[in-house]
């Protein structure tokens, strides 16, 4: 059902998953803390 997470000669599926996810988190706020400090709303529609 789920696909195998091994390395293999094209990468390790697992650290990519991960380290996208911990660049995601770290950069919403990030741009929301921006929206703040230039004065706007922030809009979450995107989201």
């Amino acid at each position: 059902m789920f696909p195998s997470f091994e390395c293999t000669e094209r990468g390790c599926p697992k650290n990519d998953i991960l380290s996208g996810l911990t660049v995601a988190l770290a950069l919403v706020p990030e741009a929301v803390a921006f929206v703040f400090i230039a004065g706007g709303l922030p809009d979450f529609h995107g989201l």
